[in-house]
């Protein structure tokens, strides 16, 4: 499950995070890396992770912003958490299974996946 997990929550690279600094200049893989743990631990407990890539850059922050309040999650988490998916989202376009994308790592952290599904999560910003 770790490995279906981490598929769907890719690793972010030296490249992801230079494509995050031109959007936040204090923006580093630290911070990209902090993001994906984060949003596999707090999201993963109500609903399925959906992957970053299935959303645009621009619907991201809103649907962060609904689940962060709904948790009670803090703004440096949920900044970070933005981060990573917004971040991610950008390589819209780009199968995780495509030769030029990066193969995930396993996660452990990825195996907890939530018991809810897709249609939960958009069925909750509406």
């Amino acid at each position: 499950m770790a490995a279906c997990g981490a598929s769907v929550v890719p690793v972010p690279a030296p490249a992801d995070a230079e494509r995050a600094a031109a959007r936040w200049a204090d923006a580093d893989l630290d911070q990209l890396t902090a993001g994906r743990t984060l949003y596999v631990q707090k999201c993963s407990g109500c609903h399925t992770l959906v992957a970053p890539h299935a959303r645009s850059p621009e619907a991201w922050p809103a649907m962060v912003d609904a689940m962060a309040r709904r948790i009670r999650l803090g703004d440096p988490e949920r900044d970070l958490i933005t981060r990573y998916v917004v971040t991610m989202s950008e390589l819209r376009g780009v199968a995780p299974s495509a030769p030029s994308a990066r193969a995930a790592e396993p996660d452990p952290a990825a195996a907890d996946v939530g018991p809810l599904g897709q249609p939960q999560v958009d069925a909750e910003l509406r």
